[in-house]
């Protein structure tokens, strides 16, 4: 992914920090992030609005957002999409201020992942959130949304969504008596 750094791998399997970010990286996502997080809320519904411009078939895995309509469009519930582009960005702040714990880190998105897949949610579907978390980014940063800022950002996000497939993956597992599902 233009990273220099070769992804190590550890003893479960899964990628670590270290093969996704350079130092560098970590500090350039650090203090965007001081910019992003002034206005979380903003920036989690410009993200969802953009997903779902984008990725129109995803609503359908947002059930719990929904209210009933009387056309075939989905309505969302104004206050529990707010609530939930709170969450997902809270917990992305979360994981900026873990970029020094992998550990940790890694342990927190395999579980998320494993929520995830209660939602019907595919690992493939986790690389579809790049584009709209790039233009919520963009329309926050503005002119601190160099290249350099989106290339450390995009590792940021390969190595979340890397970790939460894998966690996506354990979950179909054990919600199948541990047997691989193939899609």
């Amino acid at each position: 992914m233009g990273c220099t750094i070769s992804a190590t791998v550890g003893n479960n399997g899964v990628k670590e920090l270290p093969g996704y970010l350079s130092k560098r990286e970590i500090e350039v996502v650090q203090m965007t992030w001081a910019i992003v997080s002034t206005d979380m809320m903003g920036t989690g519904l410009y993200m969802f609005q953009r997903l779902f411009e984008i990725q129109k078939d995803l609503q359908k895995l947002f059930k719990k957002l929904l209210l009933p309509s009387e056309t075939a469009s989905y309505f969302f519930d104004e206050v529990k999409l707010q609530s939930h582009a709170m969450i997902v960005m809270q917990g992305l702040g979360a994981a900026v201020e873990s970029l020094d714990d992998s550990v940790y880190l890694t342990n927190i998105l395999l579980t998320m992942g494993e929520r995830h897949s209660r939602y019907n949610v595919q690992p493939e579907m986790i690389a579809l959130l790049w584009p709209a978390i790039r233009d919520a980014l963009k329309e926050k940063l503005k002119d601190d949304f160099t290249t350099e800022a989106e290339l450390a950002w995009r590792h940021v996000f390969d190595y979340i969504s890397s970790n939460m497939a894998e966690g996506i993956r354990n979950g179909q597992k054990t919600a199948n008596g541990g047997k691989a599902i193939t899609s």
